[in-house]
């Protein structure tokens, strides 16, 4: 099989993939919401390793040398395999020959597309609940958040809450359409990050089970009418750097984020659709991703299909302002201010890339 036929085989019984990481040695499973959660063959964080059930399986390593690539890279990376020598691997454990193609026309799909609830590319919409589920919670901002220098006023416009029993700060995820309506509750651990480590306590959980953020954008209906005002919106990886963004702002923010290191297909559709194309896109990535050319490439890539309605940028540390795995709005406003005004198109990457190929072209020529 070529290898997204293979990926096809894999995604049709979880149990494959589950087999393959076991076999691989990761452990402490657990399978919810379209994605399969782990721990390294070496660690003992049980969220440390993520394996999406989407079409390309995408994979991601959270922890130590972070990873985000698809579940082949991944297997090559913690086996030190080569990628041949990988899908010689799956393909020998469930005995399938490497000249076998899937049948390309299966007249039984459609059907059996009705039953397969669990396929998680079937999944277009979130379940939506009232914001009197947040009640449980308690409505005051943490000294965490305040610390961080986040302003109180932000913390109640997002209405951020407080769960004393899990001790988790609460992020609800406000539906991207629906105003008032909720379609995830995120925690996020109050615990000291070695010790949660060390108890095996994830730093995030979804109180909802089956949310998925790739089916929505963390506070943008919030943030809705000054995106349009400022024709920009900033998207961010975490919840945390829209609430800092906003306090810069003084509580006119225009940022969102995606809640992860990835922007899914479908928030690029519902983006070139819902927001106005006078809005500049601006991707405001975490240093570990905007310095690693090998994981920003692909957001990259990605962002080439807004282009065609909207301008899109993207910011980099060129200068090495932001620490390790860093967002760009931590490093006090002065710095935030510099990189988004040293923000680069996509199209001004892509002209500098002809470039570079053009001049070693030039080379090889003379030599």
């Amino acid at each position: 099989m070529e290898a997204q036929e293979l990926k096809d085989y894999l995604l049709e019984d979880t149990e494959r993939i589950l087999k393959l990481l076991e076999d691989s040695g990761f452990h402490s499973f657990s399978v919810s919401s379209g994605e399969i959660r782990c721990a390294l063959p070496d660690g003992n964080n049980g969220q440390s390793v993520s394996v999406r059930l989407e079409e390309m399986i995408p994979a991601s390593i959270f922890s130590r040398d972070s990873y985000h690539g698809d579940l082949f890279g991944m297997l090559q990376q913690v086996r030190e395999e080569s990628f041949a020598d990988v899908m010689a691997y799956i393909h020998a454990k469930f005995g399938i020959s490497r000249k076998y193609h899937k049948q390309k026309f299966d007249l039984l799909s459609p059907l059996m597309s009705l039953y397969s609830g669990e396929n998680a590319k079937t999944v277009k919409t979130n379940k939506l609940y009232e914001s009197s589920i947040l009640s449980r919670y308690i409505h005051l901002p943490h000294i965490n958040l305040i610390q961080e220098g986040i302003d109180p006023s932000v913390i109640d416009k997002f209405r951020i809450c407080f769960d004393p029993q899990q001790s988790r700060i609460i992020f609800p995820h406000y539906d991207w359409k629906e105003p008032d309506k909720i379609a995830g509750v995120v925690g996020r651990t109050t615990m000291d990050a070695e010790l949660a480590r060390k108890l095996d306590v994830p730093k995030y959980w979804n109180y909802i089970s089956g949310y998925l953020k790739r089916l929505n954008l963390y506070g943008y209906l919030i943030g809705r009418d000054t995106i349009a005002k400022q024709r920009m919106m900033v998207i961010f990886e975490g919840e945390k750097s829209v609430l800092k963004q906003y306090t810069y702002t003084h509580g006119d923010g225009y940022s969102v984020s995606v809640g992860g290191h990835e922007i899914s297909e479908e928030q690029i559709e519902f983006i070139s659709k819902e927001v106005p194309t006078d809005v500049e896109i601006v991707v405001a990535f975490d240093q570990d991703v905007i310095t690693n050319p090998v994981v920003f490439a692909p957001i990259v890539r990605q962002l080439m299909d807004l282009t065609l309605t909207k301008k899109v940028s993207v910011i980099t540390d060129e200068l090495g302002l932001l620490k390790s795995k860093q967002a760009p709005v931590d490093n006090y406003f002065e710095v935030w201010d510099y990189l988004l005004d040293q923000r680069i198109t996509v199209n001004e990457i892509y002209a500098r890339k002809l470039e570079r190929e053009a001049e070693k072209l030039k080379e090889r020529t003379h030599d």
